[in-house]
Parts: structure tokens; sequence; C-alpha cells
């Protein structure tokens, strides 16, 4: 019952929040003078994002809050020690609702490119990115993982984590800079590994993905993209004995 309480007493707040954004918001359009304002932008940015959170509330899962903890606890360490740098794989680590907006758009861009105004370090045309050796800054700051200093986290699902796959210099760049350049899903679907979620966003992540055109088995638990990773490496391991065989 008390679960079921703070949900309403957080989406109360919520709703109080977007109205006194909205107020905010009509002032500064009355005003001839901010109406082309980075103020106007920064409002839009922050309505979708308590828009965001009520679209997605629902009452807390004890369950579901411990199997993110343990996610965050164990996830990091597994990928470091058995994602093949071969692999050439990157991280971008979002939200449920932008996870929606990028398959629908077929790209990960900037804040810069999509605002026109900085939302994040971010310069204009390149994403933030952590490598296998960095996931604990995505999934604790960007994917509404674990609960932050975000006090709606533990109210709405898990966000996705997008495993990226570029080439061997990106891959390299990215080691030291924590950037890549925007991803263009819809032009280079190759470069969609995985998107890796918790089992609450299966089916509606499958869908987003079906609705875009990008096939269905690109989304992943944290166990199933384990199974995934380690499928492929007994390739690149097939590959690298091969080579040394060869030279052999």
């Amino acid at each position: 019952m008390s679960n079921l309480k703070d949900y309403k007493t957080k989406r109360q707040r919520i709703i109080f929040d977007l109205e006194q954004i909205d107020s905010f918001f009509k002032n500064i359009l009355n005003d001839q003078s901010l109406k082309n304002s980075s103020d106007v932008i920064e409002l839009q940015i922050e309505r979708l994002a308590y828009l965001d959170q009520l679209r997605f509330l629902r009452p807390q899962n004890k369950k579901d809050i411990a199997c993110r903890n343990q996610i965050f606890r164990t996830f990091p360490d597994w990928a470091r020690k058995n994602i093949p740098d071969e692999m050439h794989l990157l991280f971008h680590g979002t939200t449920l609702a932008n996870t929606e907006r990028i398959l629908n758009s077929g790209r990960i861009t900037s804040g810069k490119d999509r605002w026109t105004i900085h939302t994040s370090g971010d310069d204009a045309g390149e994403i933030s990115i952590s490598t296998k050796d960095f996931l604990e800054i995505s999934m604790k700051y960007h994917m509404d993982l674990i609960e932050t200093y975000k006090e709606y986290e533990w109210f709405v699902p898990a966000g996705s984590l997008f495993a990226l796959k570029v080439d061997k210099k990106e891959y390299q760049e990215a080691q030291g800079q924590q950037h890549t350049p925007n991803i263009q899903l819809r032009k280079n679907p190759e470069q969609l590994y995985a998107i890796i979620t918790t089992q609450e966003n299966i089916d509606r992540i499958k869908w987003w993905l079906q609705k875009n055109n990008f096939p269905a088995n690109k989304v992943h638990t944290f166990d199933s993209f384990k199974e995934k990773v380690l499928e492929d490496k007994i390739f690149f391991d097939l590959i690298k004995n091969y080579q040394k065989n060869r030279l052999n």
C-alpha cells in the first residue's frame, strides 16, 4: 500500500512541476525579447523530461530494483574481462524515452545537433560514449538504472545501453576521448550491435525496432547480451588462431 502511495505522491509532484514550467513558459513567450532566446529551448527540454517521466511512471518493484542494482555491481566488470577489443564496441547509455527517439529518428546525435544549444559536454557532431572499461559512467548517470540524484528513477523502467560497432580507428580514438562522431543508424544499420536493457522493456523496444525497420533481435537483456558476446568471441578466437597459424 505504501508503494502505491509513494507512486501517487511522485506523480502529483511531477504534475505540479510541469504546471510550474508551463507557467514560466507562458511568461517567456509573452515577452517578445525572449521569444527566440535559449531560455525557451531550455524550458522545452525540461518540460519534455518531465513528460517522459510521467509517461513511463509506475509503482516501484522491489524485484526490479534488486535486479538493477545487481546489474550495476556485476556487468561492468564482466564487460572489461569478456568483450574483445577486436569487436570495436562502444556504448551509449540513455533513458527509455530517448531509446524510442533514437530508433524513430534513426540516429544518435549530440544535444547541440538536436536542440541548437548544448545540453551536455558533447560538441556538435559527436556523442558521449563509454568503452567497455568505463561502463559505470553510462550505467550510473545516463540510463536511469540505479537511483542517483534523480528522485524519480525507481518509479520508471531502466533505460538502455546502445552497443555500437565502429571501425578500428574510431574505437582507438574513443579510448581517450570518450566521444565518437554522431551515429547514423538508418544509413549504417550494421553499427547497431545491440540494445541492452532490463526484462521489463524487452517487448516495448522490440516493437520500436520493428516499427522502424530494425531487426527485433537486436534487443537483449544483460544476460542474453553476455551470451551473444561469448558466441561472437568464439568466432573472433577462430579468426585469430587461423591468422596465427598462417603466419607460422
